[in-house]
């Protein structure tokens, strides 16, 4: 016999402000329905609010392998997310947020796709028709904008030495200038037009080493292919890992510097991202300690042409996580060369002790931005309480405060937050009362 289930969504917010001891009431609601059976699952949301219009998000899924077809085939249409391959496609570079302990040689070979959530959803209708077995996939995704995307992976295995992954992702999508003239801008105007994208990596898994390496290309205006290649490796040793990647776009070879469009409609501004980065890990039954390094260098365009100027930027962060029965330590330290405005500095601690029927996490972090003035020196510190009861309604409570210092001026911000969920038999009701306030003296 196969399960049906159907669950009703009520979600309310309300959000109570006090700026100089003004009170300001807001009012947040959404609220939809999910119907899921084996084969097949639904998703409505609705959401609202004192300051816009309603916004309305669905979504479905059918899996005709839940149908005793044997053919893993899944079909999506509605305001659907999509990451991974995709992803990728529309950044190709890599994110310069420091994070010591992450994770390399992820393999993108396949997109993500993603119903709406009580969140949200896109704003974008597409659909998208998925194949999947344990060695191969092939996705078809298509939206109301006329972007097409096709992907392809597949995985080649030998379990005594070898492991092997290659994916390609092709895009079609519309290129449309922002501007309506050239008159005095630094790139010229073009109309629009249909242009592709190219993204294929290869992953490789053998003994102690993993490499990863990726090239991709996208049409530009003029009928320009502009292209773009990275490069990651992980080793593995007992206990250590080092790390490294590099992504280089083919500004990195040409003599007039200029950035290219993705296909998330940005401007593509790095030629060259280099990041090193070794860990450590240790774990017992009862206890576990993770450690890091990373370093990232970026050189990226500032003014383009043939006298471009260039801007670099080097950062850099340490962090450590340990855990030990119910509770568990993270500390981290990162510094931000932002070049035009100084130098970053970020410490962050953050306790977590789980309980039988709770949880709470206690974090603390302080940023200091130091410029050439000293005197422009701001400082923000943040201390956030986060309790997680495992009871009837309550389900989430936060308490958050931050304060910036910056010259003879001080800010200051308080949010507290509560969340609770009644979960009836075909019904889910969820609350959230959020109350803020902003003190500032000059």
């Amino acid at each position: 016999m196969r399960k049906i289930k159907f669950t009703a969504l009520l979600c309310l917010m309300l959000n109570l402000t006090n700026a100089l001891f003004c009170l300001d009431f807001k009012h947040e609601e959404s609220y939809g329905a999910q119907l899921k059976l084996d084969w097949l699952e639904f998703r409505y949301i609705r959401k609202s609010s004192d300051h816009a219009d309603a916004k309305d998000y669905a979504g479905f899924k059918l899996d005709s392998s839940k149908l005793g077809t044997g053919f893993p085939l899944r079909f999506y249409a509605g305001n659907l997310g999509f990451s991974k391959a995709i992803s990728r496609l529309k950044s190709p570079s890599y994110s310069s947020a420091i994070n010591p302990l992450s994770a390399n040689c992820i393999f993108y070979g396949d997109t993500a796709v993603s119903l709406p959530s009580k969140s949200g959803g896109s704003k974008t209708l597409s659909a998208a028709l998925c194949y999947k077995d344990a060695v191969s996939a092939i996705e078809f995704i298509a939206d109301e904008n006329q972007t097409l995307c096709v992907t392809l992976s597949r995985s080649f295995e030998n379990a005594d030495y070898i492991r092997l992954k290659t994916a390609f992702t092709w895009m079609s999508f519309f290129l449309e200038s922002k501007v309506q003239s050239s008159w005095k801008l630094s790139s010229p105007f073009f109309t629009g037009f249909k242009a592709d994208a190219f993204y294929g990596e290869v992953l490789v898994k053998i003994p102690l080493v993993n490499v990863k390496i990726g090239a991709g290309a996208v049409e530009n205006p003029f009928n320009v292919m502009r292209f773009y290649g990275t490069a990651e490796t992980d080793f593995h040793y007992g206990p250590f890992t080092l790390s490294a990647s590099a992504f280089a776009s083919d500004n990195l070879f040409l003599e007039k510097k200029e950035a290219f469009f993705t296909p998330s409609l940005k401007s593509e501004k790095n030629i060259l991202e280099l990041n090193l980065n070794p860990r450590v890990h240790f774990s017992s039954r009862d206890f576990y300690l993770e450690a890091g390094l990373t370093g990232f260098y970026a050189n990226s365009i500032l003014k383009e042409g043939y006298d471009a100027q260039l801007k670099e930027k080097i950062s850099g962060g340490a962090a450590l996580k340990t855990g030990f029965g119910r509770n568990s330590i993270y500390l981290l330290y990162k510094i931000q060369d932002l070049t035009e405005t100084g130098v970053k500095h970020t410490a962050t601690v953050k306790y977590s002790h789980s309980f039988k029927k709770a949880g709470i996490t206690i974090s603390s972090s302080t940023t200091i931005l130091d410029t050439p003035e000293s005197a422009k020196q701001t400082v923000t510190q943040n201390t956030a309480l986060y309790v997680y009861p495992r009871g009837f309604f309550l389900t989430y409570g936060s308490l958050n405060t931050s304060s910036e210092f910056k010259g003879q001026c001080i800010k200051t911000k308080a949010n507290m937050s509560v969340s609770g969920e009644i979960p009836l038999k075909m019904v889910k009701i969820l609350a959230k009362l959020t109350v803020s306030t902003v003190l500032e003296v000059e």
